[in-house]
């Protein structure tokens, strides 16, 4: 027993050594990958702030996601769960597409607390979502290149749409412990919720100068008609489909597909297959 504990406060130094290393290695990788030229500041209009992150990967790859969901048939618990992981993940790109300097993207901020957390069980979640068990994950995190190879995070992102006062607190608490366990990362680190209009921190939470809150110039009325907006008039290339009538074309041609395949051959793979060769729409 003494050995294996030696051994493991051993293998927890040498993830402590090579945090900054890795990093400046995934803020380099995400660089590279993606541009970001389409970022707007955090002081941006609401216009904006929604063309910028219109013309983002981000926006690119969540609207392809809701197309392929939607194109399956779904129980209304089911819809509700898409909606409510939808609306998150559109108001937390908006807010990480304005932050000001190169901030880590949610897959790459939990490969870095994975690092961290080694022994932490990874949970997965509905809709493709993963966690660490017991862990507060942030949604991005602002990076500072110390040195060549090394880098440390300047700011901790936390994007909230509900103005919860238990989901503050639980950023609140993770940020401190992360500041205690790995202050080489984190020890000039400020906590920044970014929210709509007319946010409220809780009084214990607020008298700490390393956490504040930005407001973008959307309130939560403007961002739900951006979200209906973007299921009832967005067309892509300005002639596709909207999301309301691919869900209602899916409903219909699946229903007939399903009528004449049979229930037991109409899996996700197979309705693939069909859309793919172009055979859905010509079952009758």
């Amino acid at each position: 027993m003494a050995q294996e504990a030696i051994n493991r406060s051993v293998n927890e130094a040498h993830v402590r050594e090579s945090l900054g290393a890795f990093l400046y290695r995934l803020a380099s990788e995400q660089s590279d990958a993606l541009d970001d030229s389409q970022k707007v500041s955090i002081l941006s209009t609401r216009k904006e702030l929604i063309k910028g992150f219109g013309l983002s990967h981000a926006f690119t790859d969540g609207y392809q996601e809701a197309v392929r969901f939607h194109l399956m048939p779904h129980s209304p618990q089911e819809m509700r769960g898409f909606l409510k992981y939808f609306v998150g993940a559109e108001f937390q790109g908006i807010a990480l597409n304005s932050t000001p300097e190169l901030t880590l993207l949610p897959d790459n901020v939990l490969r870095f607390y994975r690092k961290m957390y080694p022994h932490i069980p990874v949970v997965e979640h509905p809709l493709g979502l993963t966690s660490l068990m017991g862990i507060s994950v942030p949604d991005g995190l602002g990076i500072s290149i110390d040195q060549p190879g090394k880098a440390s995070v300047t700011n901790v992102y936390e994007c909230s749409l509900t103005n919860r006062v238990d989901g503050y607190e639980r950023h609140y608490k993770g940020f401190l412990i992360r500041r205690r366990e790995f202050p080489d990362i984190f020890k000039d680190s400020q906590l920044v919720f970014i929210t709509p209009k007319e946010s409220q921190l809780p009084s214990d939470i607020k008298k700490d100068p390393n956490v504040r809150v930005v407001e973008l110039a959307i309130s939560r009325k403007q961002f739900s008609d951006y979200i209906d907006g973007l299921y009832g008039f967005y067309r892509p290339g300005f002639d596709g489909p909207t999301l309301v009538e691919i869900q209602d074309w899916a409903r219909h041609q699946l229903t007939r597909a399903q009528d004449y395949l049979g229930s037991e051959q109409l899996t996700p793979e197979y309705v693939d297959y069909l859309i793919k060769v172009g055979l859905l729409s010509l079952v009758s």
